[in-house]
């Protein structure tokens, strides 16, 4: 009686794990070190190797093989990788939904569109405030001459009025708060400018029981990683592929008040810089920092919609979308990463 009942536990693992992974699997590509689960709820086992066609093992989740059809995806997979790209298997999590209430703070014109779009979509967005929006005048950057713009003051004004076309496209309402970002600026924000952009943002949120920030994805590429990185992402990460000083500045800023004030803070993951490494370190980091309770939510996007707002960026095409338009949403990832925050009770 107990083999029986052993085997038939065995045998509703293996259906349970196989109806999770065709309930809506993703596939997820990364620089990854084998055994790593890229942070996610299950276990996932690496179907990538350090050369074609080597070292591949055996693809399971839960201990489980892969159904057949995705054991099909692996081969093609596998076979086309390069160097050690790792290719690995990922399930979203459905578990915890987003909340019901937020406000997205979105450090530049742009990242709330990029990064957190099914937010946008699916939530009740109080709304989206962006922080660094203002560039100062008599100046040119090499960002701007790329973008094809003369200065830094004409480049900024394309922006504001692409992005009031894009928040009403859909259908959420936007604040800038006019700080002036990095680029244009003279390194990190002085205690000053800390405080009057503290105030502000606490300002612009009110009383929202949810706020969602950047989390600060990024790595550094290795030139096999940058070839890559042109033949496959569609957007080019500005300044480079290392985390965004403005995202972490504006994170760093306000994590601990918006915890401390009972706040639920919501990460989300920085695209494009999530191509170079993604944010499961610095989710982690700022949990034990911030003695938080931390849970990873990965939600599918819709592409094609998504894709539709990023292609109204035009200021940015030139110099960030590497892609035709009509290309851009069969290459953005097929899911969005938030991490839930909030205080230990």
């Amino acid at each position: 009686m107990t083999e029986t009942n052993d085997a038939s536990n065995v045998d509703a693992s293996a259906a349970n794990a196989q109806a999770r992974l065709c309930d809506s699997p993703c596939w997820r590509r990364g620089w990854f070190s084998p055994g790593t689960t890229c942070g996610t709820g299950v276990h996932i086992a690496f179907i990538g190797g350090n050369s074609p066609r080597r070292d591949w093992g055996e693809p399971t989740v839960d201990g489980q093989r892969l159904p057949a059809q995705l054991e099909r995806k692996q081969s093609h997979l596998t076979q086309s990788c390069v160097g050690v790209y790792y290719y690995c298997f990922a399930i979203p999590h459905h578990d915890t939904p987003l909340p019901a209430h937020a406000v997205v703070l979105s450090p530049h014109l742009d990242d709330a569109i990029l990064s957190a779009f099914t937010a946008l979509t699916t939530v009740k967005i109080i709304k989206v405030v962006s922080v660094f929006t203002q560039a100062p005048g008599n100046m040119t950057t090499d960002w701007d001459r790329s973008c094809g713009f003369a200065d830094a003051r004409s480049h900024i004004a394309a922006r504001h009025v692409e992005e009031r076309d894009v928040m009403a496209f859909v259908g959420v309402s936007h604040e800038e708060l006019g700080f002036v970002p990095v680029e244009y600026r003279s390194g990190a924000l002085d205690a000053a400018t800390e405080a009057k952009l503290h105030n502000a943002v606490v300002e612009a949120i009110g009383n929202a029981p949810a706020v969602f920030l950047p989390v600060g994805a990024g790595g550094t590429f290795s030139m096999l990683q940058r070839l890559l990185h042109r033949l496959v992402p569609p957007l080019r990460p500005p300044g480079g592929t290392t985390p965004h000083h403005d995202h972490l500045a504006l994170t760093d800023l306000l994590i601990e008040p918006l915890l401390a004030d009972g706040r639920e803070v919501w990460l989300y993951e920085d695209l494009p810089y999530l191509w170079a490494g993604p944010g499961d370190d610095r989710a982690r980091l700022l949990t034990a920092t911030h003695n938080a309770v931390c849970t990873e939510v990965n939600v599918p996007v819709d592409r094609q919609h998504k894709a539709a707002a990023i292609n109204r960026y035009t200021s940015q095409a030139p110099a960030v979308v590497l892609r035709p338009a009509d290309k851009v949403a069969n290459a953005l990832p097929p899911t969005e990463r938030y991490w839930r925050l909030c205080r230990q009770r």
